[in-house]
């Protein structure tokens, strides 16, 4: 299946968001690590008593997990999580029986009882 981002079917606007929120979590990965976590590594000062390095992580979850929700959102808004069609099957009418199956004598709960 081919992603979304790089469908041909899209707009230059749904390309766009799509760019912008791929865009967006990438940097927070990238926030997650080496280069720019150090710079909040410290216990002190206590923020909404929380050290400086947790506060730095809860608030990179919230923003990815807003971002996520503004993208479901949107799509659901625009019709975009719709599933594609199966091919149908024929349906049984309402009200009509369950096809009877023979039971299994090897699961049954007397199978060994005889």
């Amino acid at each position: 299946m081919k992603p979304v981002i790089f469908s041909s079917q899209l707009s230059p606007s749904e390309r766009r968001i799509y760019k912008a929120a791929t865009i967006l979590f990438i940097a927070v990965f990238f926030a997650f690590m080496w280069p720019i976590y150090p710079i909040f590594n410290h216990i002190r000062p206590l923020i909404l008593g929380m050290p400086a390095s947790l506060l730095y992580l809860v608030s990179l979850l919230c923003v990815a997990f807003v971002a996520i929700l503004a993208l479901y959102l949107w799509e659901d808004r625009h019709g975009k999580l719709q599933e594609p069609q199966e091919p149908s099957r024929p349906r049984e009418p309402p009200g009509s029986p369950e096809p009877s199956r023979s039971p299994d004598p090897v699961s049954t709960p007397d199978a060994g009882r005889k």
